[in-house]
């Protein structure tokens, strides 16, 4: 069985326009229609907290940080509100002293898009804070160092400095009253060689402030190498030079001796009694005995940790031979 259809072409008549500007109005409609449907969202928003107008109290401590609305959207504002965050916003009125005190979040606390919004729950109603009396105390200025510098440097602790170092603070009296100084920000050291400066900010807690506000500190990280101590033991003394009158018999008391030396750890590590040798040089002597200082042939950066051994010099004639 077929079937055949045919089609009539649209033709424009009398009334062709009126109905074609009724089917896009009855579109433009339906579409507001369905923009304007609301859907029930329930939300988790930040709330914020302020002290009483005068700047004389803070808030120390409050029961929430954040509530839960249920509202009544319209479907056309859900994407505004992920682009525009809903905050709730309380200022404590009507309080001259510091303590606890409780109060209710109400919807004019709630800040809203503009549009087809309804609040239809807030939980929870009621918060509790602690306010405390805003004071000025004046703190010491640490510095927060991390990582570590390359192998064989230390930072020269002695000689850390930052300009300023202290701080006036001001914020609440039960918070500044637990702090015994104030840190700047992290100053990284990882691989350094070299001493530096650094321009550094505070850390410090919201409701703490500097004053002056923002306030940066200026940092000295003096950076040196690693010195180390080492103790050289029964190293044999050499002799040098040739006497005015060359003696036949020429011997030191004691042959050996100990002694310690100071320098870069990396260097003392690597260090050899034969690279330390203790010499005396007996060109400039008289035969007989005598106390001489040791010299030493040193590495670069090594020095004696110690006033010179003495040893007792003997020459001695052939026909002085014991």
């Amino acid at each position: 069985m077929k079937f055949n259809m045919k089609f009539k072409p649209f033709r424009w008549g009398p009334n062709s326009g009126i109905q074609v500007l009724s089917l896009i109005l009855a579109v433009i409609l339906w579409m507001y229609v369905a923009g304007e449907q609301s859907v029930d969202v329930t939300l988790r928003v930040p709330l914020q907290v302020f002290p009483p107008e005068g700047g004389r109290m803070a808030v120390l401590k409050s029961s929430l940080q954040d509530i839960t609305l249920q509202l009544s959207i319209s479907r056309n504002l859900l994407s505004v509100i992920s682009q525009q965050p809903i905050k709730a916003l309380h200022r404590i009125k009507n309080v001259e002293k510091p303590g606890e005190y409780n109060f209710r979040i109400e919807p004019k606390d709630i800040i809203l898009p503009p549009g087809n919004v309804r609040i239809l729950d807030i939980y929870p109603e009621a918060v509790t804070v602690t306010l405390d009396e805003v004071i000025v105390q004046k703190l010491p200025i640490e510095i927060d160092m991390a990582g570590d510098l390359a192998k064989g440097y230390v930072v020269d602790r002695e000689s850390l400095r930052c300009e300023p170092d202290a701080v006036l603070v001001e914020g609440p009296t039960g918070k500044l009253q637990k702090l015994k100084a104030v840190f700047t920000e992290t100053i990284n050291l990882v691989g350094r060689t070299r001493s530096f400066r650094k321009k550094a900010r505070l850390i410090l807690d919201p409701d703490l402030q500097s004053i002056p506000k923002d306030l940066m500190v200026d940092v000295l990280i003096p950076i040196r190498r690693e010195y180390a101590v080492n103790v050289m033991r029964e190293v044999p003394i050499e002799i040098f030079g040739t006497p005015a009158k060359l003696p036949s018999f020429v011997w030191v008391e004691p042959e050996k001796v100990d002694f310690t030396l100071r320098g870069p750890t990396a260097v003392l590590e690597g260090l050899s009694a034969g690279d330390a040798a203790p010499y005396i040089d007996i060109s400039n002597l008289q035969g007989g005995e005598q106390e001489v200082a040791l010299k030493f042939k040193l590495p670069k950066e090594v020095d004696l940790d110690q006033d010179p051994p003495m040893v007792k010099v003997k020459m001695r004639g052939e026909s002085e031979k014991p």
